[in-house]
């Protein structure tokens, strides 16, 4: 008889992030560890899969999308984890937003007190978004109430305005890129 003993490794937690997801007025340091003391963690800060070994606090001064690995001491890898800090004064200069408005003195306050005040979506991909489905993270950033982060697959969807910066998009909760549904309302 032979005996074949499969051993499975454990889970690899996510990374701890010093400052949550959220939406900023001022700059900051950001420091993300590991979880488990032997673990490495590896990050980007610029949407792309984390590659880089982190080596000292992040200092956060505008819209930034960090992206963090946790990598134990055996090379197995968690779940890349994605936080997006906004500053609304940055994304009011977004080339999807229209100057127009954003550069109006009769909005300008309202413009950035509704964007401090209401819930917004991140959609990080590595890639631009078509219409087939690609993995993104998704985050819903809320700042009164609770956040969430999924990785997910995303599409861009209908035929009118495919050419516009602002597409239309469907996430796919299919366990492809992450859970096989979301629980949160």
């Amino acid at each position: 008889h032979v005996l074949l003993l499969s051993i499975v490794p454990l889970a690899v937690a996510d990374p701890v992030f010093s400052v949550e997801r959220d939406i900023f007025t001022e700059p900051f340091s950001l420091e993300v560890t590991p979880s488990t003391a032997t673990a490495t963690v590896y990050v980007s800060t610029d949407g792309t899969e984390p590659t880089a070994l982190l080596v000292g606090p992040i200092s956060v001064t505008q819209t930034t999308v960090v992206r963090a690995v946790e990598v134990d001491d055996q090379g197995v890898s968690g779940p890349v984890v994605t936080h997006t800090y906004l500053f609304p004064a940055d994304i009011v200069t977004q080339a999807a937003m229209d100057p127009a408005v954003t550069g109006s003195a009769a909005y300008a306050e309202d413009i950035l007190r509704t964007l401090s005040s209401l819930p917004s979506v991140s959609l990080v991909s590595v890639g631009a978004l078509t219409t087939a489905q690609s993995p993104v993270s998704a985050e819903w950033i809320d700042p009164h109430g609770p956040d969430l982060q999924v990785n997910c697959a995303a599409a861009r969807t209908g035929t009118t305005s495919l050419g516009y910066p602002k597409n239309s998009l469907r996430l796919y909760f299919n366990g492809d890129y992450g859970p096989n549904g979301v629980d949160f309302d």
